[in-house]
């Protein structure tokens, strides 16, 4: 098996998109800052490193397009390049590692690492590029030392030997629709222009005037390039998965969902979460609360919150409060109020769409002594506020307007409660 990555980069690729673990993320982004700034010291950096200046001077060294190919193809000269390629990816957000890590979102930075990955012939900094808008300027594409089809060309190889992340890369690609900047994934899903003959025979078959011309011609729909594109893209994706890259493999969940095929989605879900994804465990803790298996749900809501999953947290916290009006899951679930409480008051903390709902919740057991929680004011008031700025406003308004009356836990403000009833 090829490995696209240098040995150093490798081992830094696996602590922040393999390891699930917050601590060992945050190492692997300093180490990815040390090596780009060309620091061989251990000692501690800010994450937000100064942009190094040795684009420039590189540029100057590279005079030919095979200059540029032999850096692309060799991971020891590219391996700067790479690092820049990852941190993009890192400052790019969430969406692009996993939410629980808590890397600091920056675009700036972004585009930053992502212009010198490029320019510094970095095959998969290159594709990337096609994933976040506004990074292929005129500036930057007039500055590209190795096209697209190169890039393409480069990681399809290291992708074909093994590599699971190349694997990740090439079927982003299709599922992207990549191809009407590379030529290369294009002609992968077009198929065999066919013989007049067999035209002629296809022509016949079709019902409309345009769709036998169309055939006459040879044309190919874009319905048959969709489905070859998602065909390539399903197959890429799973020898990633089937490789141990579970981070990525939303894209293949959505497809086989978007098919129909939800025995393969919930394959996708099991397999990723198996091998650490926090979200994956959720999907697979929701499936399993669907079909009734509430025993295999409250052990992936578990594993999920202890990674700081946060709507894992809150589907544990209904477990544990027995939220849930199904006899099975209350005979088999423990019921613990108390805490209940303290993991909705640990996902009220987190952004997600029920974060407001899990604030209230949190609200309700101290405003009710459930589990014998003290009547604690302040904190039911940092509660209630906390919902209502979370999509739950309506719902917390009565309580707010009633502890502003009687100035529980906050001043007393007669013109305010008012408004808020």
């Amino acid at each position: 098996m090829a490995q696209y990555f240098t040995e150093r980069l490798e081992k830094v690729f696996h602590l922040i998109f393999t390891s699930y673990n917050q601590e060992m993320a945050q190492e692997g982004l300093r180490q990815l800052e040390l090596i780009v700034n060309n620091q061989q010291s251990p000692e501690q950096t800010k994450h937000q490193a100064l942009r190094n200046d040795m684009t420039t001077s590189l540029e100057n060294e590279i005079n030919t397009k095979e200059d540029a190919l032999k850096i692309a193809n060799d991971p020891e000269s590219r391996e700067i390049a790479d690092a820049y390629a990852l941190l993009a990816r890192i400052y790019a957000g969430p969406r692009f590692t996993w939410e629980e890590s808590n890397f600091p979102e920056n675009n700036m930075r972004t585009y930053q690492c992502l212009h010198d990955s490029i320019r510094r012939c970095s095959p998969i900094g290159t594709l990337q590029a096609l994933r976040i808008n506004g990074t292929i300027t005129p500036t930057v594409e007039k500055d590209m030392l190795i096209s697209f089809n190169d890039a393409f060309r480069i990681v399809y190889d290291y992708a074909e030997q093994g590599d699971a992340f190349c694997q990740y890369i090439i079927g982003n690609v299709f599922f992207w629709r990549d191809d009407d900047r590379i030529s290369l994934a294009r002609d992968m899903i077009t198929p065999p222009r066919l013989s007049w003959a067999k035209r002629i025979q296809q022509s016949l078959q079709k019902g409309s005037i345009q769709e036998r011309i169309g055939a006459l011609q040879g044309t190919v729909s874009d319905e048959t390039l969709q489905e070859n594109a998602t065909t390539f893209a399903k197959e890429w994706f799973n020898k990633a998965l089937n490789n141990g890259l579970a981070m990525f493999q939303g894209n293949l969940r959505n497809i086989y969902i978007d098919e129909g095929d939800f025995d393969n989605a919930r394959r996708v879900a099991l397999t990723a979460a198996e091998l650490g994804n926090p979200t994956m465990m959720l999907y697979t803790g929701l499936d399993c609360h669907e079909h009734g298996k509430f025993e295999d749900a409250f052990t992936w809501f578990t594993k999920g919150a202890s990674l700081g999953q946060a709507e894992s947290t809150a589907e544990l916290a209904d477990y544990y409060y027995h939220f849930y009006d199904t006899k099975e899951l209350r005979r088999l679930i423990p019921y613990n109020p108390v805490k209940a409480i303290g993991l909705y008051r640990r996902a009220a903390t987190k952004h997600f769409s029920d974060a407001g709902y899990a604030a209230l919740q949190a609200a309700f057991g101290y405003i009710f002594h459930i589990g014998h929680l003290p009547l604690d004011w302040g904190l039911i008031a940092d509660l209630t506020h906390m919902a209502a700025t979370k999509e739950r406003f309506m719902f917390s308004l009565p309580y707010i307007g009633y502890m502003r009356i009687h100035g529980l836990g906050v001043t007393k403000e007669i013109y305010v409660s008012a408004f808020s009833l």
